[in-house]
């Protein structure tokens, strides 16, 4: 059974524990201070923002990663600006092979590769909005969110193909991109001055 550990329990990062833990894989979230108490007391909630529906999901949260945890694959779903932060944590456990930053991330991967090791790193980028409610992720998203990911070197590798197969099997529509750098910079370049108008 694969092991995930989502690291980063904001609005996406919930909604993607909650979807792959809703299809059978041994899944946890990393949560800290409120979040953390919120999780362990109500679960992670999803309500889809148009229709209202709600869902609730319980989901093993803990407050750190050590360095002896075994995981098979760590979404990093949080903000650019927090990742130098997370990088000695996440550095420090040798025995995860596969480590995804899923975000907005224009600066290319070396900071990532310098600190992890390039053959650990994959790009990806989530196709959804989601906000936090106090204790509710609000999402909305098309009929099958999306997840847009790839090596760094563009290779159609048997662990990317295997990481499509989990995302597929959890509702996800998945598009395999062979320059993820690239791509992450073309929609910086079009996002940030949307956001910014």
């Amino acid at each position: 059974m694969l092991r995930i550990l989502v690291f980063g329990a904001g609005p996406i990062g919930s909604y993607y524990a909650a979807k792959l833990h809703e299809s059978g894989f041994e899944v946890s979230i990393l949560a800290r201070g409120q979040r953390y108490l919120d999780i362990k007391e109500h679960g992670v909630v999803l309500e889809r923002f148009d229709t209202q529906e709600k869902a609730v999901h319980r989901i093993p949260a803990v407050q750190e990663l050590k360095g002896s945890d075994v995981y098979d694959l760590v979404l990093v779903v949080m903000g650019k600006h927090y990742i130098p932060a997370v990088l000695p944590t996440l550095s420090s456990n040798k025995a995860i092979p596969s480590i995804l930053f899923l975000g907005n991330n224009v600066a290319g991967p070396g900071e990532l590769v310098r600190a992890l090791g390039r053959e650990r790193v994959l790009l990806g980028f989530p196709g959804l909005s989601a906000a936090m409610d106090g204790h509710i992720v609000r999402y909305l998203t098309a009929k099958e969110p999306s997840v847009t990911m790839g090596e760094l070197d563009g290779s159609l590798s048997e662990r990317i193909t295997e990481l499509k197969g989990v995302f597929e099997r959890a509702g996800f529509r998945v598009k395999l991109c062979p320059n993820m750098d690239a791509w992450l910079k073309c929609h910086g370049a079009l996002i940030f001055p949307l956001a910014g108008a």
